[in-house]
């Protein structure tokens, strides 16, 4: 017998490792892959593998979302009935186990199963990008659907956003990040109630959603009055955040956020000045 990861062509090797495999190279590798592969129905025993990769449940199974993936695509009816109940599944835990609720493995299941050829399971997953009421499965499922849903995916995106707690683990900040790349006008307009908003959470959810955003220079500079510390950042402040989100997307200023705070405070009021330039530059001095 021969290891499993020997079926694949390439292989990332912890750490910063990545291995090629090469049947011709090894004689031995070639007679083994000819041998678990050689059927007189490939195309069953492909459906057997991927099945036998879905099937397996044992903690994360880093090859099911493949499975699940080929599934779909190569074998829509066969696996209809395997998909929906997936599906079903992952939206309805039974009572009491919340456990897998958002996991990693059930957002990537999910972005498999949207590549599913069978009418019967897109109607399903559309179903469910309508009405689920997790944040992270709107979002994966979303991604599958184009311009024809906008008006629908930006009702709940709206909604998501006015409904989501006011706390430092509210996944809030992703919606703003969908907002952003995808209904840009919008989510503009978002963006400016949440840096007007007094709450902490938010102004920090529309700094690291516009972490990288043309936009931070702009939109930004009223949160750099904001000297309040940040919990999860030993001795940051929301103007030091703002600061450094703004440096990220304007290269004539630079911030050094391991400062010390009288530095910072320095930094701080350079990129003011800046902004301010930024601003009646865009408005040709009619602020």
């Amino acid at each position: 017998m021969f290891h499993r990861e020997l079926l694949l062509a390439v292989q990332y090797q912890p750490t910063a490792c990545v291995y090629i495999h090469s049947p011709t190279h090894d004689h031995q590798i070639a007679a083994d892959v000819r041998a678990a592969w050689s059927s007189d129905n490939p195309a069953e025993r492909l459906l057997a593998s991927l099945k036998a990769d879905f099937g397996s449940e044992n903690g994360y199974n880093e090859y099911r979302h493949g499975a699940v993936l080929r599934l779909g695509y190569y074998f829509p009816e066969k696996s209809e009935t395997l998909l929906l109940e997936l599906l079903t599944k992952i939206d309805s835990p039974p009572r009491g186990d919340s456990k897998n609720r958002s996991s990693y493995e059930n957002i990537e299941l999910l972005e498999a199963i949207v590549a599913s050829k069978s009418q019967a399971v897109r109607e399903r997953v559309y179903e469910m990008m309508k009405t689920t009421k997790d944040v992270h499965y709107f979002l994966a499922l979303s991604q599958a659907y184009g311009a024809e849903h906008d008006s629908l995916i930006l009702q709940r995106a709206k909604k998501f956003i006015n409904t989501l707690p006011d706390d430092e683990d509210s996944p809030v900040q992703s919606v703003l990040v969908m907002m952003g790349e995808r209904f840009p006008a919008e989510a503009r307009k978002i963006f400016v109630t949440f840096v007007e908003s007094q709450s902490l959470h938010r102004r920090d959810a529309v700094i690291n959603a516009l972490w990288y955003s043309p936009l931070a220079p702009e939109l930004l500079p009223p949160l750099l009055a904001d000297k309040r510390g940040l919990r999860y950042l030993s001795g940051g402040r929301v103007c030091d955040r703002a600061a450094q989100a703004i440096s990220n997307n304007e290269k004539a200023i630079s911030f050094n956020d391991e400062a010390t705070e009288k530095s910072r405070d320095e930094q701080i009021q350079k990129i003011k000045l800046h902004c301010i330039g930024i601003g009646v530059r865009k408005t040709g001095g009619n602020q």
